[in-house]
């Protein structure tokens, strides 16, 4: 069977009895979850923590998915993922023996009920501080910097810019303070 030219739905639907619509699914959505988790971070985890729980998250949303509540299946995972997210934002930020701070999101986006408006505006301010922090980054910082929002691990984004996943680390660190200082400020 040709997974690649089912809809989503159709292949959610298939996902539940069958391994290979299964991992055609995840694989399709990979993106969807790296979209979901990447405004937010846990200091002292990778960003490959929260893929992991998000990819958890989408597999729920595959076995619960219902396609008779008139959401397209992305729409239903992508808020699956983000509120897996937000839950374990709050467990962690709760649990007393975690020490590491929290910084989530971006935007306070924990309200998923938002009016489109809000979104729009919310979305221009993150806009316009990538924008301003850009525009202080050297061009292999700021490529970093892109492909880090896009999701990929230290080591795919030294890959791909040609650097060692230590500078990789550096810049992300040095974006992850000069961001906590801007929204502190």
């Amino acid at each position: 069977m040709q997974y690649d030219k089912l809809s989503d739905e159709e292949l959610v639907s298939l996902a539940k009895e069958d391994d290979l619509a299964l991992n055609e699914i995840l694989y399709r959505h990979k993106a969807t979850v790296k979209t979901a988790v990447r405004r937010f971070f846990l200091i002292g985890a990778e960003g490959d923590d929260l893929i992991q729980e998000g990819m958890i998250a989408l597999f729920s949303a595959i076995k619960s998915y219902d396609a008779t509540k008139q959401a397209s299946f992305k729409t239903f995972a992508y808020l699956c993922v983000k509120r897996q997210i937000f839950d374990l934002i709050r467990k962690t930020s709760r649990d007393k023996n975690f020490t590491a701070t929290v910084l989530s999101p971006v935007f306070d986006n924990a309200d998923l009920q938002k009016d489109p408006e809000t979104i729009y505006i919310e979305e221009e301010q993150e806009n316009a501080l990538i924008e301003k922090i850009n525009g202080s980054l050297t061009a292999v910082e700021r490529e970093i910097f892109e492909k880090y929002l896009d999701g990929n691990s230290y080591l795919e984004i030294a890959n791909s810019v040609g650097v060692t996943t230590k500078k990789v680390d550096n810049t992300v660190q040095k974006l992850k303070k000069t961001l906590k200082n801007r929204l502190n400020s």
